[in-house]
């Protein structure tokens, strides 16, 4: 049953039950108050915990007992696992302000507390909690206990309780989930070093109704596959952000189940709030031209960290990374191993889970270019000559490339981008303008 199933299902029950019985079910559940206050207010307060927009408080051991302990204990069971089953489907975070409201104070104002979620960062013997952004101050304390207790790791996704209040530093008090798994659920999981590569054998479809011709041309030209190293090679003035919205909306609308990850670095801050405007279905990660280098450096490791995390425990990640050039030059003269160390980080494992990165890479010709040009078996070119004809989007598809495509590809399809590939640019995007689809392009020409 879906959450929004099992939280009506809830709310039915709750109708039917008289207010002593209500009063009793909220006290189990940790309504505050719970004796006090209307039937409406009280099954207004129990839907609020059972959805996950309520924090629940624990019993008060304080004052007379109540007269009676006895609860609807199916009830009761089904509120908490609804509960869990909302936090668990809230696990994206994107926006850089999740702290800010964070702690609530309870009535007593003593201390305060409240749902958190966020990136966990270890340095040294210091761990914290971030949400997004600068992954260097401030943050929630994670105690040392956690770390050893769930075999936590940098990039771990965490959703849990925070404490705080009285001029303490907030602190993690309680884990619910550990990158979407229930923290008491999760198997031990293998290190990704250890993880054995093997070729991508498994294509990602990005062609969707709103993605436009850049999906269809990547689809069909240099299709896209897990555990892919690939580069979308781009001039500097070019369309490349539209593109990284386009695949990314184009994976998370055909591969719901992947973990998107789109990281943008040293970006201008109006290209951040279009892509916090229409970005669904990922996780945003970014700095803007005004933060420290070191802040560009850590929050693109804290990206390919969380990654590794997904993979590790056996799902499949896609890295969207703005990208190569921009990283190079933040590193400064030791660019080269660090930025090889996050390429190496494409991955598709034999033991299950995978970790698929394309990232933009200035085609300018420059060092930085030839320096990473050659690691990819994926590539997407951008074309300033087809731009100045205004064919957009200017996809160069003679110079886009898929290694080992004829296993991505089905027979018609690698025969159609075969064929396309002969014809002049003007002729190739006046064929898909004619047409809707990849499929409905390939039966015309086959």
């Amino acid at each position: 049953m879906r959450p929004d199933e099992m939280l009506k299902d809830i709310e039915k029950r709750l109708e039917k039950l008289n207010i002593y019985e209500l009063r009793q079910v909220a006290r189990a559940v940790g309504v505050h108050r719970p004796a006090d206050g209307k039937k409406s207010r009280i099954e207004e307060d129990i839907l609020g915990i059972a959805s996950g927009a309520v924090t629940p408080i624990e019993q008060s051991r304080r004052g007379a007992p109540p007269k009676s302990q006895q609860y609807d204990e199916k009830l009761v069971a089904d509120i908490n696992a609804c509960r869990k089953a909302h936090l668990s489907q809230s696990f994206e975070v994107d926006e850089p302000d999740e702290f800010k409201n964070v702690l609530r104070v309870n009535d007593s104002g003593a201390n305060s507390e409240g749902e958190i979620s966020g990136f966990l960062r270890i340095d040294g013997n210091r761990a914290s909690l971030y949400a997004c952004g600068d992954f260097s101050g401030g943050g929630v304390t994670v105690h040392q206990m956690f770390i050893a207790r769930h075999s936590l790791k940098t990039g771990d996704f965490i959703k849990g309780r925070c404490v705080g209040g009285n001029n303490r530093i907030p602190a993690l008090a309680e884990i619910y989930f550990i990158n979407g798994i229930a923290a008491g659920e999760r198997e031990e999981r293998r290190s990704f070093d250890e993880l054995t590569h093997i070729y991508p054998a498994t294509t990602l479809k990005t062609e969707h109704k709103s993605g436009g011709l850049a999906c269809r041309f990547i689809d069909l030209f240099s299709p896209l596959a897990l555990g892919q190293r690939g580069f979308l090679k781009c001039p500097t003035k070019s369309e490349k952000s539209e593109i990284i919205k386009a695949v990314a909306a184009g994976i998370s609308c055909n591969h719901p189940r992947l973990k998107v990850i789109v990281i943008l670095i040293d970006e201008l801050p109006e290209v951040i709030s279009d892509f916090k405007k229409h970005l669904s279905g990922a996780t945003l990660l970014y700095t803007t031209f005004a933060s420290p280098r070191e802040s560009h450096i850590v929050t693109a490791r804290m990206g390919f960290e969380h990654a590794k995390r997904i993979a590790e425990d056996g799902g499949d990640a896609v890295i969207l990374f703005d990208g190569v050039t921009r990283l190079a030059h933040a590193y400064g003269e030791d660019y080269a191993a660090e930025i090889k160390k996050l390429l190496f980080c494409a991955c598709n494992a034999e033991e299950g889970g995978s970790l698929t990165v394309l990232s933009t890479l200035l085609n300018d010709g420059g060092e930085i270019y030839g320096e990473f040009s050659p690691l990819a078996n994926m590539a997407v070119t951008l074309s300033t000559e087809l731009a100045e004809k205004r064919l957009f989007p200017a996809v160069d598809i003679k110079n886009s490339f898929a290694d080992r495509e004829e296993y991505l590809l089905s027979a018609k399809e690698l025969g159609a981008a075969n064929a396309l590939r002969t014809l002049p640019a003007e002729e190739v995007f006046k064929l898909f303008n004619e047409t809707r689809t990849n499929a409905e392009l390939i039966d015309k020409l086959i």
